[in-house]
């Protein structure tokens, strides 16, 4: 099986002592999103971002200084929100980075799709992001995200990405059995409800979970129960497990 994550906004350096770093793979299509980001001024990257100055001047920096080589930090390692700091890849074994870069893909806005020992360097941009002029950053990566997703037929795909990335690949998807969504919801006054930073650091969870346990089958993913989550059969399907957990009435989101 593979995995897929989506990035996080804030990006960091970390060095990994002994680690290999790879090339991404979409280094053409990269190149020229790159240009484009640095011909922008700090005022587009405020419209198109919605950046504050701070921000603004931050990333336009940034990307003038780009660059596509192995010096950079192993992606998993240069994420820095919610989801990755669940993840734990600081705490990964030698055997945990090398089953990770076999299976776990993170889907990229300015990449496409990275392994976890890609080299990356600090930006900002979404899928969202209005930055070409005659077409979205969707149309822009096309079913590319996809092929290279499942072009070693290591199905099924296991969701682990936000609605804004998985869509980018769930569009192009043969048939739904190539994906399997894990959905995660936390118990309130005795509804399931969706929270967002307690999804983000689910994901994070059960993307860590899998690495360390070798997940191999589909139906090893039903035994997961990091943080109190437990799948719930009842709201769970062939193409979506949705795993839930109990929250004290007392806390407040």
């Amino acid at each position: 099986m593979k995995m897929i994550l989506s990035p996080a906004k804030n990006l960091r350096t970390f060095e990994l002592p002994g680690a290999v770093t790879s090339l991404p793979v979409f280094e053409t299509k990269t190149a020229e999103l790159a240009d484009v980001l640095k011909a922008m001024t700090e005022d587009d990257f405020k419209a198109a971002m919605r950046l504050s100055d701070q921000l603004a001047a931050l990333n336009r920096e940034r990307c003038a200084a780009f660059r596509f080589d192995t010096d950079g930090t192993p992606a998993l390692l240069a994420y820095d929100g919610q989801q990755y700091k669940a993840l734990a890849a600081e705490t990964f074994t030698p055997g945990d980075w090398q089953y990770a870069n076999a299976h776990l893909r993170i889907l990229d806005a300015l990449y496409g799709v990275l392994k976890p020992l890609d080299s990356v360097y600090p930006y900002r941009l979404e899928m969202k992001n209005k930055i070409l002029k005659e077409q979205s950053l969707y149309a822009f990566w096309g079913d590319l995200l996809y092929r290279e997703i499942t072009k070693d037929g290591d199905l099924p795909v296991v969701n682990l990405a936000s609605g804004e990335y998985g869509k980018a690949v769930e569009k192009h998807l043969k048939s739904p059995r190539e994906m399997i969504t894990c959905t995660f919801k936390v118990m309130k006054n005795g509804e399931p409800k969706t929270h967002s930073t307690q999804s983000k650091q689910a994901r994070g969870l059960m993307a860590g979970w899998m690495i360390r346990n070798r997940a191999a089958e589909p139906e090893t993913l039903r035994a997961f129960d990091e943080d109190g989550y437990q799948l719930d059969e009842a709201l769970s399907s062939d193409r979506e497990l949705v795993f839930v957990k109990n929250i004290p009435t007392e806390v407040n989101f």
